[in-house]
């Protein structure tokens, strides 16, 4: 019961007003809830709990919705549709890579006929937690469609959700990260929300990137992890390391 009364309050703070503090302050809260109890049992698990680890790492670093379409899950129902048919559905899955969004999301899909003809079906999908799918039935309309069939996605289309500021989020080392000589070899890691673009790694022992030792990769994003690690760095006890990415086009 004292466990769950730890616990309890420490994830509710999590998905709430303190979404964005520090596992610290949650470990202080939830603490400070069982000190509040009547009971010398709870006080006294109260007062032995402790954090082993880094009071300011966040669980939590999105300020916002983050949304992008997951171009692996897309089919279409039947797989290959026909003119003699009378509809087909678009079957995709949404991602919400960021902070948990608590409405409908505007979709538009747009379709390109082979003549050029350009129809535009509005969708309001509602988003339940990370991920959901959206399932759009569209007319086939005979044989006009005949031929190549382009479909185009857009999310928001009128931009109004405040989303992530940058497709490019630095998840480790932290801002004044230290790494000691007893650890492994340092490994910039990101989180990237955009598909099959490319990002540029770059680090470096100054500020404007322009020193001999610096040093640059790019990596191809697939909505998720990326990781860095130069092997032909000399880290020198006491060096800062600076460390930077930007997204861009080929």
């Amino acid at each position: 019961m004292a466990r769950w009364s730890f616990t309890s309050p420490s994830f509710i703070a999590l998905g709430g007003v303190h979404y964005l503090d520090g596992i610290g302050d949650m470990n202080n809260l939830a603490r400070r809830s069982l000190e509040g109890i009547n009971s010398f049992i709870f006080r006294r698990m109260g007062e032995q709990l402790s954090l082993h680890g880094d009071p300011a790492i966040r669980m939590n670093r999105y300020k916002g919705p983050d949304f992008t379409p997951d171009l692996g899950s897309f089919t279409l129902q039947p797989a290959a549709p026909t003119v003699n048919q009378d509809s087909f559905t678009v079957v995709m899955a949404v991602l919400n890579l960021g902070q948990n969004f608590k409405d409908s999301l505007s979709i538009n899909v747009k379709r390109i006929l082979p003549d050029g003809q350009i129809f535009t079906y509005p969708f309001r999908l509602k988003m339940r937690g990370f991920a959901d799918t959206l399932r759009l039935r569209l007319p086939v309309l005979g044989k006009a469609a005949l031929g190549k069939n382009r479909l185009l996605i857009d999310l928001d289309p009128a931009n109004r959700i405040v989303e992530l500021p940058s497709d490019f989020s630095p998840v480790s080392p932290l801002d004044f990260g230290i790494f000691t000589a007893t650890q492994r070899r340092p490994t910039l890691y990101a989180t990237a929300t955009n598909q099959d673009q490319f990002f540029r790694l770059e680090i470096d022992t100054t500020a404007l990137f322009n020193s001999p030792v610096f040093l640059s990769n790019t990596l191809k994003s697939e909505s998720g992890l990326l990781s860095w690690s130069p092997a032909s760095v000399n880290f020198q006890n006491g060096q800062v390391i600076m460390a930077d990415a930007a997204r861009y086009s080929t």
